[in-house]
């Protein structure tokens, strides 16, 4: 999405900089972001997780993301809400794609 409300971008990821731009409503902020430059080497697979879970027993929601199991960021997240009707969106209609490949794509909602 184009982050007008909140949870627009719940997440958003783009490749920027040989890096990731990664985007989430979190704390109240429809476009709260941070950039992330992971090693990233040609031809090799890399395992990419995104996360949102609530901690026990405090009850504080924890967003994270991760590459190959290493957390490149980790924030908690005080506006954490339920969104309907998610898209998910490969692509753009703006730049050229990525030379590159999305396999094992898994989207898990837990609601506990």
């Amino acid at each position: 999405g184009n982050d007008e409300k909140y949870g627009d971008r719940t997440p958003a990821v783009w490749l920027a900089n040989k890096g990731f731009l990664i985007v989430s409503a979190i704390n109240g902020n429809s476009n709260f972001f941070k950039y992330t430059y992971p090693t990233i080497q040609p031809g090799k697979w890399i395992k990419f997780e995104i996360s949102q879970i609530i901690m026990r027993p405090t009850l504080t929601f924890i967003f994270e993301f991760k590459v190959d199991g290493q957390s490149l960021w980790k924030v908690e997240n005080s506006d954490a809400r339920v969104f309907a009707d998610v898209q998910l969106f490969a692509g753009d209609n703006f730049y050229d794609p990525a030379d590159g490949k999305i396999r094992e794509l898994k989207v898990k909602t837990n609601r506990q």
